[in-house]
């Protein structure tokens, strides 16, 4: 359902427990629970459940405003190993996983966040994306594939490299779920051979097309935490390639305060915790 419109699930809950417009004519108003429906309490004695495969920000705010029941209402969430315990087994201890926390301008509003990524991934990002360009322009391309979890997300930095004069040497490609086969074909062929420095994967193009391999993958990006951890795995192993050639892979993932439920999966619960917390390091690698 995350990967489907949200706004329909909040449509649905929106709707639900209200009183009919109009009656049936075979209505029996006798047998109608008077404090609990035409009072308009239902909503207080409806049991909701919910299940899912993890916790997300949209649920947390679903449980929040619509589970009203009188009786109370609970949550159960596991702890997590974290989804860097359990990467394949080639690729386990033979590549370097950075996280880096960029500053939230905001205290206690998550609704700047795009913008502040976006402007710390423009400043303090790219520079290090240029320099692998050079480093790799006589090594079959620099490789470099930016996973992009957000449709929106996907579009600002298609844009950006297209048309920003940053960008003017790095030569990219991108592959979103919108993407038809033809243009999925010479995108993952130009990166493979090196025509590319540069492959944009949106996250919804990965979940509804599951590619197990991205050849000519050498260092991996991802512009926010995945919320589905096994997309950072699946995305982690496109680097076997250039480990069997006997090349040097690398992981890095940028990530906010406001993104610990989707950390939690990927580096376990018991990291979690101080790499959100403001005031301590910013950069956590781990192998």
């Amino acid at each position: 359902m995350l990967q489907q419109n949200w706004a329909h699930i909040l449509f649905t809950f929106s709707h639900l427990n209200h009183q009919p417009s109009t009656s049936h004519p075979n209505t029996d108003y006798s047998r109608i629970r008077t404090t609990q429906y035409l009072d308009s309490n239902a909503s207080y004695f409806r049991q909701t459940l919910i299940f899912s495969a993890f916790l997300t920000p949209e649920l947390n705010a679903l449980f929040n405003s619509n589970m009203l029941n009188i009786s109370g209402k609970q949550k159960i969430s596991p702890i997590y190993p974290g989804a860097i315990e359990s990467l394949p087994l080639s690729v386990r201890g033979q590549i370097a996983q950075t996280f880096t926390r960029f500053k939230s301008s905001s205290g206690s509003d998550p609704s700047a966040d795009p913008d502040d990524r976006f402007r710390y991934f423009t400043s303090g990002v790219l520079p290090s994306l240029s320099r692998t360009h050079k480093a790799a322009s006589d090594d079959g391309g620099a490789g470099i594939l930016l996973f992009v979890p957000t449709y929106h997300d996907f579009v600002r930095l298609r844009n950006f490299f297209s048309s920003d004069p940053r960008c003017a040497h790095l030569s990219f490609g991108s592959i979103s779920e919108y993407s038809d086969a033809t243009e999925v074909r010479r995108a993952r062929s130009f990166f493979y051979t090196g025509k590319n420095d540069v492959l944009i994967v949106s996250g919804r193009a990965h979940h509804f097309r599951r590619y197990m391999k991205m050849q000519g993958t050498k260092r991996v990006v991802f512009y926010s935490v995945p919320e589905n951890a096994e997309w950072y795995r699946e995305a982690v192993g496109w680097l076997e390639g250039v480990l069997e050639r006997g090349g040097q892979g690398s992981v890095r993932c940028l990530f906010s305060r406001w993104e610990g439920l989707a950390l939690e999966r990927v580096v376990g619960t018991k990291r979690v915790g101080k790499m959100v917390r403001e005031g301590r390091e910013d950069i956590f690698e781990f192998r």
